[in-house]
Order: C-alpha cells, then structure tokens, then sequence
C-alpha cells in the first residue's frame, strides 16, 4: 500500500469511529478489499467496475453528508 492511500484510509477510519460516518467505513473496506485484491491479482475487470461504481456512491454520499 503506498504512503498516500496509508493516509486516506487513517483519515477514512476516523471519520467513522469519531464522526459515525458510515460511509466512510464502507470506503475504507472496500479500499481495503481492492488492494488485497489487486494484491494477489484476483481484481477482475467485473470487481473493478464494481468497486468504481461503489467508490463513486461512497464519495458522493460522503460529499451530502458534509457540505462546505
């Protein structure tokens, strides 16, 4: 895991456990799923497309949850 997705998947678990954002959770998981995924090259185009789809949702409901 490189140094940047390490920092967004600790700012990711705090947003859920300080902030109950279950969004947050759920993106933090399904970073997790795709990188052990892609890690032991089981990602398929399929899982890709799924966990894009499941990425975009996520991002979009965490953006209605907090305004600027």
């Amino acid at each position: 895991m490189k140094l940047p997705q390490a920092h967004l998947l600790r700012e990711l678990r705090g947003l859920h456990e300080f902030f109950q954002q279950e969004w947050a959770g759920e993106l933090h998981g399904a970073l997790q799923l795709v990188d052990h995924q892609r890690k032991t090259k089981s990602l398929t185009a399929d899982g890709t497309l799924a966990f894009k789809a499941r990425f975009d949702t996520l991002v979009t409901i965490g953006l209605e949850s907090n305004p600027a």
